[in-house]
């Protein structure tokens, strides 16, 4: 991983660390499981709504400070869009 060099990108990665410790105790907790998440889709699908595979991946990539990825998300994710959802069951 890159050190962060910018203002804005220490702000990324301090709210990114807080932010999973923060998933990682509710996940410790029983707050978050799979079960819980793959429900949560269901549902989410039967009121027409689905995650967005751009945002994901962004999601996915600034997580894991990949600042090449995050530069190589948007054509893959064109394609991926027109295929079916990495997200259904």
């Amino acid at each position: 991983m890159q050190e962060p060099e910018t203002p804005e990108q220490w702000r990324d990665v301090v709210d990114t660390a807080a932010a999973l410790l923060q998933l990682e105790a509710a996940r410790q907790f029983g707050l978050v499981t799979s079960q819980r998440c793959r429900e949560l889709l269901r549902r989410g699908r039967r009121h027409g709504y689905q995650p967005s595979a751009q945002n994901v991946a962004r999601l996915v990539a600034s997580v894991s400070g990949s600042r090449a990825l995050l530069e190589e998300i948007d054509t893959p994710l064109q394609r991926l869009g027109k295929r079916r959802s990495l997200f259904e069951n």
